[in-house]
């Protein structure tokens, strides 16, 4: 259902099960020269000049296919907040300042591009059809460990719904992410995840995101952790990081 696919020397990755132009980015492709941030960091404050960002987020928006400035992807602040955005909003947290944080979008205007900034944590991208299987709403999140126990991606799909998507005519692609194999927790009720090998509990982050919209699990899926040389962001937990992102049009 995923694919790997590269345009002009940028990697990405792209679902199957969705009609709408999208892709999760790799680490591959970009200008950035820093270890944490090569090559294709697309988040301002990793250690980049912000003319570098600028500079991968044209290569990976001209390799997709989508137009790099109608691209919306503010502060994101690990939360259950979803917002519902038109092409008002369109360059807000990458080519303007936002007046607002969230970790999701929905939006019904083909006129924007939703992004979602990730380094360990879930990129959810869902797309609502209607009876003609037309394309009438997408929905981009970031769910880390505190937005997927706030069900953030539950919310997703509520606001779809909002605007007349049915459950059985939604489309959901999971992206790149820590896996539990690879991830733990601290005990209850407040775990804080770490990135070790130690006695910790295990919990699976895209797993528990795919639980809290409900419906399959799919078959395909990355872990950072197994596959540190296989083109993603890990967290390393103690210096800046890069982060790929995940784009929705």
């Amino acid at each position: 259902m995923i694919s790997l696919k590269e345009i002009n020397g940028v990697k990405f990755l792209q679902s199957g099960l969705l009609r709408s132009k999208h892709a999760f980015s790799t680490r591959v492709g970009g200008v950035s020269e820093l270890p944490h941030t090569s090559s294709l960091n697309l988040a301002f404050g990793r250690g980049d000049a912000d003319e570098t960002v600028l500079e991968n987020i044209r290569l990976f928006s001209e390799a997709v296919g989508i137009d790099g400035k109608s691209i919306i992807s503010v502060p994101q602040i690990h939360s259950a907040e979803v917002k519902v955005v038109s092409r008002a909003e369109k360059g807000y947290g990458v080519y303007r300042s936002s007046p607002f944080s969230c970790d999701g979008y929905v939006t019904q205007d083909k006129d924007i591009a939703l992004g979602v900034k990730t380094a360990d944590c879930v990129p959810i991208l869902m797309e609502a059809r209607n009876d003609e299987d037309d394309v009438i709403a997408v929905s981009a999140i970031h769910a880390g460990w505190r937005g997927t126990a706030a069900r953030i991606a539950g919310v997703g799909v509520e606001k779809l719904a909002a605007l007349g998507a049915k459950p059985d005519k939604m489309f959901v692609a999971i992206g790149p992410c820590i896996h539990r194999c690879c991830y733990e927790v601290g005990e209850r009720p407040a775990p804080t995840p770490a990135p070790a090998k130690g006695g910790g509990r295990r919990a699976g982050a895209g797993e528990r995101s795919r639980r809290g919209r409900g419906g399959p699990a799919p078959r395909e899926a990355h872990c950072h952790g197994c596959h540190p040389g296989g083109g993603f962001f890990p967290y390393p937990g103690t210096f800046g990081y890069g982060s790929c992102s995940s784009r929705l049009d």
